[in-house]
C-alpha cells in the first residue's frame, strides 16, 4: 500500500489516507495481542500453550 501514489486532487485520496491508517491500526492492535498472549504463556503459572500448539493439539513432553 505505501507504493501507491495517488494525487491529492484525486477522489481516491481519502480512501487511500483511511486504507493506510486501518493497515498500520489492525497491524498494531494484532502485535499488542500477540504480546499479550506471548507473556501470558510464557510468564504465567497455568500449563497455558500457545494458540497454534493448541489449534495443532500439539504438548509439550518432557524427557525423563
Amino acid at each position: 500500500m505505501n507504493n501507491v501514489e495517488v494525487p491529492i486532487d484525486s477522489p481516491y485520496y481519502k480512501a487511500s489516507v483511511f486504507l493506510t491508517l486501518g493497515t498500520g491500526v489492525i497491524i498494531i492492535i494484532l502485535t499488542i495481542v500477540l504480546f499479550i498472549h506471548i507473556m501470558l504463556v510464557v510468564l504465567g503459572k497455568e500449563k497455558r500453550r500457545f494458540y497454534f500448539d493448541e489449534a495443532s493439539d500439539l504438548y509439550t513432553t518432557r524427557k525423563k
